[in-house]
């Protein structure tokens, strides 16, 4: 039995979200097949005030994604707020 192995990913946050965190990226150790939904719930948990926003958008290394996506090594994932329309 092998050791699980920590990946680093960075997860950038925009606009409202960034105002919540307190800051522009984070970077993060997530376990072997983490997902990208899993670091949004990680998030929601740490800063109560993100679980107002129901559809977040989420994107994985700049492309639109559902939050399944299994993350690897050097990944980067954006959480944006759903676009307000005007």
């Amino acid at each position: 039995m092998g050791m699980v192995e920590n990946m680093r990913v960075v997860v950038k946050f925009f606009a409202s979200l960034r105002e919540i965190t307190g800051k522009e990226k984070i970077e993060i150790d997530v376990e072997e097949g983490c997902t990208v939904g899993k670091v949004l719930e990680t998030f929601k948990n740490q800063y109560p005030e993100m679980r107002k926003y129901t559809d977040v958008i989420l994107s994985l290394n700049r492309q639109y994604c559902t939050g399944d996506e299994k993350l690897s090594e050097g990944d980067e994932v954006t959480i944006m707020p759903p676009l307000s329309g005007g």
